[in-house]
């Protein structure tokens, strides 16, 4: 499993030689503004949560998988926020368990986990497989563990891109 997230990692984001044409719209050029290789963005359509690999990695390395998963989204919101001239993104402050920490936050990034946000798709399935994951393993994960579990999550995301799936 280790194997695959290194892999992903490598397919998924964008190659930072690649020369991309800012004189063309983004509609008609392969162009985002997450940093994600332009090449997935039809790969993973439409997005859902079995579109990637990550559900079923959930499933064999939880701890390993969410942390690939809060990385590639941290990383990709970063990179939505310095290059996004939406004035609704912004930095947040979220405070839990009496500490504060600093999410990413826009109407695209909370939205994102529905797919009904201007996301690229495996953006949107990466969350989607989340959500299935933790909504499937609810029940039969004891509530100290999941809830732990949860705040983990709630605690190393900087993108309230993930917030969202936990909320």
């Amino acid at each position: 499993p280790n194997d695959v997230l290194s892999l992903l990692k490598v397919l998924w984001f964008e190659d930072s030689k690649q020369v991309i044409d800012e004189f063309l719209p983004s509609l008609y050029s392969d162009r985002n503004d997450f940093g994600i290789n332009p090449k997935t963005q039809r790969e993973y359509f439409p997005a859902s949560p079995h579109q990637t690999p990550i559900y079923w990695l959930l499933t064999f390395t939880f701890s390993d998988t969410v942390s690939f998963i809060i990385d590639f989204i941290n990383e990709t919101s970063e990179i939505y926020f310095n290059t996004n001239t939406d004035r609704d993104i912004k930095k947040i402050e979220v405070v839990i368990q009496g500490n504060s920490y600093v999410q990413i936050s826009s109407s695209t990034l909370w939205n994102s986990y529905r797919g009904n946000s201007d996301v690229p798709y495996v953006f949107a399935s990466i969350l989607m497989a989340l959500e299935k994951y933790l909504l499937d393993t609810f029940e039969e994960t004891h509530l100290k563990v999941f809830e732990d579990n949860l705040l983990i999550i709630l605690k190393q995301s900087k993108s309230v891109a993930v917030s969202a799936v936990v909320a």
